[in-house]
């Protein structure tokens, strides 16, 4: 795959079927082992906290992060719009990898913790889930939302773009995006503070 010929060239969809199937077992039984251990540290009636995070996606082709570049970054000359990206074999299989690091994974970890999340209710806690992705995530913070996501990633750039002409307006906007590590860990200390069990982020890579 080159950088003259992406747009033209074909994968093999079937053999990306049987991979697929692959990963998603691997993380189910990765998600199974996790629940195993983390079910004899959470005591009953304990409040727990699952944090989903997502990483990856992005298919490894040497030539992806110079087409990347061309619609993220382009101007003029070097500008490519996405629906060229959207609409080529590779777009397609960039889609399906972000179905599967965000809302198919999340699922997986919903799927994966019911017998404890069944337990601790059961006894009187609570059990929680927040998910992150590329498209950024609401979160609510001493009464108030905050919008945070990635930077440089499209379906973020309206919010982001929205929040600034609020502020340039003089109306209040969430803040502008930061770093999920960092956001992620000021949730978990505040729910640690709230007495509430942090449990171990599970990525969705």
């Amino acid at each position: 795959m080159t950088l003259k010929s992406w747009q033209d060239d074909k994968l093999d969809w079937p053999h990306i079927e049987k991979c697929r199937a692959v990963g998603v077992k691997r993380f189910r039984d990765s998600v199974a082992k996790v629940m195993a251990e983390l079910d004899g540290m959470i005591a009953d009636g304990s409040n727990a906290f699952f944090a989903h995070t997502m990483a990856g996606g992005i298919p490894k082709v040497k030539v992806f992060l110079a087409i990347a570049n061309r619609i993220y970054k382009g101007r003029g000359e070097r500008f490519m719009p996405s629906r060229a990206l959207l609409d080529s074999d590779i777009g397609k299989l960039c889609l399906m990898n972000f179905d599967e690091v965000t809302a198919n994974t999340f699922q997986y970890l919903i799927e994966g913790s019911a017998a404890i999340r069944a337990r601790l209710e059961k006894t009187g806690g609570q059990v929680r889930y927040t998910a992150y992705g590329y498209h950024g995530t609401e979160i609510l913070v001493n009464g108030t939302y905050h919008w945070q996501t990635y930077t440089n990633y499209t379906r973020a750039t309206p919010r982001c773009a929205s929040n600034a002409s609020r502020r340039k307006h003089g109306r209040r906007a969430s803040r502008p995006p930061c770093s999920i590590a960092r956001d992620t860990h000021q949730l978990l200390r505040h729910l640690r503070r709230r007495r509430a069990i942090a449990v171990p982020i599970v990525e969705g890579a």
